[in-house]
């Protein structure tokens, strides 16, 4: 028990389990992360990140991954449930993290595109920030690819007549279509929607 890794009902020694060119690789890309301000690290991304060449190894799955992990931590990072993290202190938020990223790219991005960007995240809390409940901020632009709202920034000239035309119409009719507001944007504030060409109607 002092010399190997324990999984399941199995004992593995250390030296076996992966080569140390591969374990200097993970640990680099791991501490790298950090440097660039990566919050945290999820273990499925990170045994997905680096399948392909754990496939030759004794490591065969996340789980046995983060058995590793365990074993080797000299203490430069932290396990969590779900991820590493540089320290105890992090707080983490995977809605933050997506958010930050589609405003700094300030057009939709392809859903695949976001997963391969925030490749340190694991891909089912990605899409469930995208999609899941309190994802309001997050819209989709067509299948697939998603916007943060803060990229469209409206007047408050824009905002008033905006407002104005869904009032009139929720006092008038009890609600206010999409295509309805949409054709009226068109019409009466036509820069607007030729600023923001590249959304479709959904997106906008």
């Amino acid at each position: 028990r002092n010399i190997t890794i324990s999984h399941g009902n199995l004992f593995y020694l250390p030296d076996t389990m992966l080569e140390q060119s591969l374990k200097e690789e993970i640990l680099t890309y791991i501490f790298e992360s950090f440097n660039k301000d990566v919050v945290a690290i999820y273990y499925d991304a990170l045994y997905q990140m680096f399948k392909e060449k754990l496939d030759s190894s004794r490591i065969n799955n996340a789980e046995m991954l983060v058995t590793y992990l365990k074993y080797i931590n000299d203490g430069r990072y932290v396990m969590r449930r779900s991820c590493l993290t540089k320290d105890e202190d992090i707080k983490i938020d995977v809605s933050d993290e997506v958010k930050q990223y589609l405003i700094s790219c300030n057009q939709p991005v392809k859903t695949n595109d976001i997963i391969e960007k925030l490749s340190h995240i694991d891909v089912d809390k990605i899409k469930w920030a995208l999609s899941g409940h309190n994802s309001n901020e997050f819209v989709r632009n067509k299948k697939g690819e998603y916007l943060h709202a803060d990229i469209v920034v409206l007047t408050d000239s824009e905002l008033n007549k905006i407002e104005s035309w869904i009032s009139s119409s929720i006092a008038e009719n009890e609600y206010m279509g999409g295509k309805e507001l949409l054709d009226l944007v068109k019409a009466k504030l036509p820069e607007l929607y030729d600023k923001y060409s590249y959304l479709t109607d959904l997106g906008l």
